[in-house]
């Protein structure tokens, strides 16, 4: 690796380090900036070395966490294409699908996670965990929209919602967290906008 495309490459996770302690103590606002400076110093690396599958992946990674996650979902291809066997890759591009409740693409994409991985019950283990914060930011999310008044297209959302919610119960760890979200999501289904 060249050493100049490591040194931003380290800038990057540093940075990326920084927003995820920022976003615990609650400064959103900060650690969308530190996120920016990270996806800079992913651009230089890349610009530097664009061989490497971990620049495009962290890259990915990254606007994933600023919500972009179609864009992300293309850094998550290209990482995969220029090394087929790169495990995180693939699941973070999983998670990119699921998040567009594009259910079968997540699925097939999850199961070529899974095939790299030696410890399977690990991963699918991280995976539920994923997903059902995926599925409760959602369901806050169709909550909100619901209290500010807004009635188009929740049917269409909570559907979505459903659609993920029914594969992830196909997992072995499922518990009662996934169906006290399911029944939320039923309410929403339920429940008459006027």
């Amino acid at each position: 690796m060249n050493n100049t495309a490591k040194y931003y490459f380290n800038l990057g996770v540093e940075n990326m380090l920084i927003a995820g302690s920022l976003a615990h103590n609650g400064k959103m606002d900060e650690a969308h900036i530190k996120i920016n400076d990270a996806i800079g110093c992913y651009d230089k690396a890349i610009e530097i070395d664009p061989s490497k599958a971990i620049f495009f992946s962290v890259k990915g990674f990254s606007l994933k966490q600023l919500g972009a996650t179609l864009e992300a979902a293309e850094f998550f291809e290209k990482s995969i294409e220029l090394d087929p066997g790169f495990t995180e890759s693939y699941y973070q591009l999983s998670l990119c699908f699921f998040e567009h409740s594009l259910i079968q693409s997540g699925r097939e994409t999850f199961e070529e996670a899974l095939a790299l991985q030696e410890d399977k019950k690990e991963l699918s283990l991280r995976f539920y965990e994923d997903l059902l914060e995926l599925i409760n930011r959602h369901i806050f999310y169709i909550n909100d929209v619901i209290r500010m008044g807004y009635k188009d297209n929740i049917l269409e959302m909570t559907t979505k919602v459903i659609d993920v919610i029914n594969f992830t119960q196909t997992f072995d760890c499922a518990d009662i967290r996934l169906d006290y979200l399911f029944r939320q999501a039923k309410f929403f289904i339920h429940t008459p906008l006027e």
